[in-house]
């Protein structure tokens, strides 16, 4: 009889111990496992806060901008003298940051118009302005403010002028604005038969007008094709679209000092020279380029596209003095002012496309909150602008009750 004999197991206290090791290596495992879910709750948290965050900023920018939108709005409501110019506050803002050592104000800053004037004649003055400037910066925020330009669309060479307004088939382009635009484009080094297919982007036929005309026939086949307008500019950007300036070479000579790698995403409303503005009615037929604010080359086609009797000498005067008086900062109140010496058929031709004041102007109010910027760009018609009768308080147009100021409204609108 055979008996079995029984093994005896040695291994029950390793066991015990890999228990202990395999527990130990579970508990590193949750642990971790836990504490990459806090990581990644902690890292979504903080995404989401900084979203947050920027959304506050981005709505906060977004409202100072308007805010400069609506202080340039209050300045050209009070504004109701007979002309526009250097000396009106709404010109002044672009001297602020050479005198603020800043192109950024802060929100205070802007409630206090005496702050534009107040300025220029202490430094005109040879004051020193730096106490001026700390009773007004000490509660500045380093973050929170509004860099603004306010320009004068009336200084510029109204596109839309070129063809007159009416219900008549077949109008015929204006003749004197047709010789400013030529010698503008030519000054520029720009074939000036480019007015050729400015005229047709606005005119109402399909039949290309001159030698450098262009009709949809014409922009049809191109290699993104579209049509022609044929109806009145209404934006600047349309400027890209016309045959002899949608070469970004070409029409990046309106832009002085800007690279060519810029010319794509820059707002054509920027130049200094060409205007869509007015765009409709009576106001293109009575289109006017301020003489106050135009820049040397805007005078210099308006003269030479006016004067055609051998006065250029007279012209020429007219100019100098007309820049000479800006850079005093002082202004024409009436167009007979600017026009010494300018007599005949000049004289004529002149007061048909000159003034001393203006209706549009185009606001760019950029609202800053930290790293966040939000830029606006508007343009703003205001009421014609009338001397004031004596006994006239200011800021109260002519005949209105007392406390009603011009009406200024936006006719653009652009956010970036």
């Amino acid at each position: 009889m055979t008996r079995a004999v029984g093994v005896p197991i040695q291994g029950g206290k390793h066991d015990r111990r890999g228990e202990r090791g395999l527990a130990l290596v579970m508990t590193l495992f949750v642990v971790a496992l836990v504490s990459v879910l806090v990581l990644e709750y902690h890292f979504d948290a903080s995404v989401e806060l900084d979203l947050a965050a920027n959304y506050a900023n981005d709505v906060q920018a977004y409202h100072l901008a308007l805010d400069g939108v609506r202080f340039a709005q209050a300045l050209l409501q009070r504004d109701n003298a007979a002309s526009d110019g250097p000396k009106d506050d709404w010109f002044k803002v672009r001297y602020l940051p050479l005198l603020l050592g800043t192109d950024c104000l802060a929100p205070q800053q802007m409630l206090d118009p005496a702050l534009l004037s107040g300025l220029q004649d202490a430094v005109a003055s040879g004051l020193d302005v730096s106490a001026l400037l700390a009773e007004r910066t000490e509660e500045q925020s380093a973050r929170d403010c509004v860099r603004l330009l306010i320009t004068d669309e009336g200084g510029k060479l109204p596109v839309n002028a070129l063809l007159p307004r009416g219900s008549a088939e077949n109008l015929q382009p204006d003749a004197t604005w047709v010789r400013v635009f030529e010698a503008f484009f030519e000054s520029f080094q720009i074939d000036h038969e480019v007015v050729d297919a400015l005229v047709d982007w606005i005119d109402a036929d399909d039949a290309p007008h001159g030698t450098g005309g262009a009709e949809s026939s014409y922009y049809a086949q191109l290699p993104v094709p579209y049509k022609a307008k044929n109806s009145p500019m209404s934006t600047a950007g349309e400027l890209r679209l016309v045959k002899g300036l949608h070469d970004p070479e070409t029409l990046l000579k309106l832009f002085p000092g800007v690279a060519p790698e810029a010319i794509a995403g820059l707002d054509m409303g920027s130049n200094r020279y060409l205007t869509p503005f007015p765009y409709s009615g009576n106001e293109v037929s009575q289109a006017k380029v301020n003489v106050n604010t135009a820049s040397e080359p805007v005078l210099q086609a308006l003269f030479t596209g006016a004067v055609q009797d051998g006065s250029s000498g007279k012209a020429g005067a007219a100019i100098e003095a007309i820049l000479k008086k800006r850079l005093e900062g002082e202004q024409y109140q009436n167009i007979n002012e600017a026009l010494q010496g300018i007599t005949g058929n000049a004289l004529t031709a002149l007061r048909k496309i000159v003034d001393v004041k203006s209706s549009y102007f185009r606001v760019e109010s950029e609202g800053r909150v930290g790293v966040v910027k939000k830029r606006l760009v508007a343009v703003v018609k205001r009421a014609s602008a009338s001397p004031l009768p004596p006994g006239q308080p200011p800021g109260q147009p002519p005949g209105q009750p007392p406390g009603q100021l011009q009406q200024t409204s936006m006719v653009y609108f652009k956010v970036e």
